[in-house]
């Protein structure tokens, strides 16, 4: 039973498959040499006279390939995946796992990939991979109007799952020669170079998408760094990151004091890519776990405030406005700048990859490294004040907040203005003049600041300048790095992120698993959130276009079904096929005025079919640049059209009073009335007062909200049709020519 328990634990498969490993280990004892027999023979060699032939027997619950079904069409999948659970004594064949039918069957026609090397593995794995992707492939030659040709033809009479080189690895089949037809050799020729160039250009295609945008992953701890083909490069990062915090004088080595607990730390690794998503360098963090910091032993107040991404792309449209482009500043180990707070003492527990001599240890007084720990003199990344230390060192400079965005610092005198956003340690620089910014960058010379010159990679966003253009900005590599961690990378793309007929999933939807199972294609609730988190940031930042189906997925985060993991892969091809789209900011918008503002609001009535509730619509622009757009499932049922648009128009209205205030605080003044564009007449009139209807009285405050700000002068509700109407992409799906559309006119142009 040892054997048996060996086998279950070391394949994963659950225990019901005892019975199937009992049965093998009896198939591999019966053939193993034994001590008791005389010249040490086998069991079966005693019974039978005959050596056992030991070259089918193979790994218990290895992985395989299997060729389930000879009535496929051409360009079908012939093959699944499965495991092997042991040898038939009946038939020639393995028994043979298959975790997508939920069945074991007896096949002779297997390939096992525990028997091959490692590039014959990936040599396989890239073979059911092509098979999977056929129909797409398929599809993708029918959309450019021409024909692949596929020579890999299986021979089903001969029951070969796929087909290699000699040299690659050798097949179990027939030995019988059989005679090609005429038609049969000739396809052969025809096809043979065509197939051979396909997959010539898909790897030269993915050796070049490596080189460029290096989609290997990033370690996500210490020992993940260690046991990768990366681990040196990681390593001096970890030597680079400990040298500058000694240097800053961080912490001091002592022995920890009786019945204090010093914090864990941990390291956090990152890629530093430039603007055309190119490796510039490994970035390695040590930061420090907040999470175990206790109030008023370890922290006092706390501070964790980032700039909001609409604030970052104002920050883009005022340099545009002053004629001076944002440049990058990277301040390194920003965090441990400013000192920690008075009073209080914070122990580190010694971090991994800091080593210690003996003499070091005796020096220190101790026998144990694990009696040292670090005692902070600095903050550092990871503690719960340490935002709120950094903000205050950036005020010393003689910035000030500004109140609609914290982390928006302003520094104005009789020579002009300088703004300043900040993203923890990265930060977006303009002024009015450029020898302002020159100023800046002397000034925090003293943090070590970096100047990156004019920005062109910030929060994952490439940002590309031009003078007559203005700023062109996408997220091309983050769309790449999300489809190849999802193994999406060879999917075919789709027109539209949503099709318009697609509904919600329900309670009978099968959901998905929440730790993984057996076969590894059957996705976790992990793997849903972490794809739709990662669409949710490209939607936030650049694809206004996806906002919609994107939020559609974020409801369903707590218990995804297979529909909804269908829905995301969905909306991630539809990135896939649009990568190269780019938000055009501000083609024409130097030396003006004043800065005009306008927000597009819509609601869909009664939308979502589950509960009858609206989605509210909004964009926001600033001189015709898209700069914020929300989209919001309604908290209440609307019992008119004109209801929930009100609430669509709240939300605006919201949005736009919020960036009339940090253009206030910056220093440029803002064109009133702004503009509110609807396609309500209702609620148009409810706004300038020409109607009052008892109707609206349970949302009395959203009107009366709005209708101040009209009287004031400071908005002023502009119909526009349906048809011109923005914000419509952002409340329900549409077809494939309204979205071309409005994507064009919100500003999502091609990468020429």
């Amino acid at each position: 039973m040892n054997m048996v328990r060996c086998m279950l634990f070391a394949s994963e498969l659950p225990l019901s498959f005892w019975g199937d490993a009992a049965e093998y280990a009896a198939y591999i004892l019966n053939r193993s040499p034994t001590r008791a027999n005389e010249g040490r023979k086998s069991p079966l060699e005693i019974l039978t006279g005959r050596a056992p032939i030991l070259q089918f027997i193979v790994v218990f619950g290895s992985s395989c390939a299997v060729f389930v079904d000879t009535n496929k069409k051409n360009l079908q999948k012939r093959s699944q995946p499965g495991q092997i659970v042991g040898k038939s004594e009946e038939t020639k064949g393995y028994r043979v796992y298959l975790p997508q039918a939920h069945k074991v069957i007896v096949t002779r026609h297997v390939i096992d990939i525990d028997t091959l090397n490692a590039n014959d593995s990936d040599h396989i794995s890239r073979q059911l991979a092509l098979e999977e992707e056929a129909e797409s492939v398929r599809g993708a030659a029918s959309d450019h109007g021409s024909t692949v040709k596929i020579s890999q033809q299986l021979d089903e009479s001969e029951g070969a799952l796929i087909e290699s080189s000699p040299a690659e690895l050798k097949l179990r089949r027939s030995k019988r020669k059989r005679k090609k037809s005429r038609r049969r050799m000739e396809a052969d020729g025809e096809a043979a170079s065509s197939n051979r160039g396909l997959e010539g250009a898909l790897a030269a295609s993915a050796v070049c998408a490596n080189d460029k945008h290096d989609t290997e992953k990033e370690p996500a701890n210490f020992a993940a760094a260690r046991k990768c083909a990366e681990s040196e490069q990681w390593r001096a990062a970890e030597r680079e990151e400990l040298a500058s915090l000694e240097k800053n004088n961080t912490w001091k080595v002592v022995k920890v004091p009786p019945g204090v607990r010093p914090l864990h730390t941990k390291w956090v690794y990152k890629k530093k890519r430039n603007g055309a998503g190119e490796l510039q360098r490994y970035k390695a963090r040590l930061v420090a776990c907040g999470n175990e910091q206790e109030f008023g032993v370890d922290y006092l107040l706390t501070f964790a405030a980032v700039m909001e991404l609409p604030s970052g792309k104002v920050v883009l449209a005022v340099g545009r406005i002053w004629g001076v482009p944002a440049r990058h500043g990277d301040v390194p180990n920003a965090y441990v700048k400013a000192p920690t707070e008075e009073g209080l003492e914070i122990f580190l527990i010694i971090p991994d990859g800091m080593e210690f001599t003996a003499a070091e240890l005796a020096e220190l007084g101790v026998d144990d490294v694990s009696e040292l720990g670090l005692l902070l003199g600095q903050s550092l990344y990871g503690l719960k004040q340490a935002g709120r230390l950094w903000r205050k060192l950036l005020l010393g400079f003689g910035f000030s907040q500004c109140l609609t965005d914290s982390c928006v610092y302003v520094k104005t005198d009789e020579d002009g203005i300088t703004v300043v956003g900040t993203y923890v340690d990265d930060l977006l620089v303009t002024a009015t003049s450029n020898a302002r910014v020159n100023a800046f960058f002397a000034d925090m010379a003293v943090l070590e600041l970096k100047d990156l010159g004019r920005v062109e990679m910030f929060l994952g966003m490439r940002i590309q300048y031009d003078d007559k253009r203005g700023y062109m900005v996408d997220q091309e590599h983050a769309i790449i790095e999300m489809l190849a961690t999802h193994g999406l990378a060879n999917a075919n793309s789709v027109r539209l992120p949503i099709g318009t007929g697609e509904s919600t999933s329900d309670l009978s939807d099968e959901l998905l698993p929440v730790t993984a199972g057996v076969d590894p294609k059957i996705p976790t609730v992990k793997d849903f959130q972490s794809l739709v988190g990662s669409l949710l940031w490209i939607a936030r930042g650049t694809r206004p276009d996806v906002m919609f189906a994107v939020h559609r997925a974020t409801r369903r985060t707590h218990a995804p079904t297979l529909q909804d993991w269908k829905l995301a892969k969905r909306i991630a091809r539809y990135l896939s096929g649009t990568r190269d789209l780019k938000l055009q900011l501000l083609e024409d918008a130097k030396e003006i005025a004043e800065v005009k503002l306008c927000c597009w609001t819509d609601a869909d009535f009664g939308g979502e079919v589950t509960d009858r509730k609206s989605v509210s619509g909004v964009i926001v622009q600033v001189q015709g640049m898209t700069v914020d757009r929300q989209c919001k499932k309604q908290t209440a049922v609307a019992l008119s059209t004109a209801e929930a648009e009100f609430v669509a128009a709240s939300i605006g209205g919201q949005d736009v009073l919020g960036l009339n205030e940090l253009f206030k605080e910056i220093g440029l003044s803002v064109k009133l009335p702004i503009e509110m564009k609807m396609d309500n007449q209702a609620v148009m009139k409810q706004l300038t007062n020409e109607v009052s209807s008892s109707k609206a009285k349970h949302i009395d405050i959203r009107i009366k909200f709005l209708r101040d700000y009209v009287e004031k002068g400071v908005v002023v509700p502009t119909y526009v049709g349906s048809k011109d109407m923005l914000a419509d992409l952002l409340t329900k799906a549409l077809p494939s020519e309204r979205v071309l559309a409005l994507r064009e006119k919100i500003g999502l142009v091609g990468g020429d």
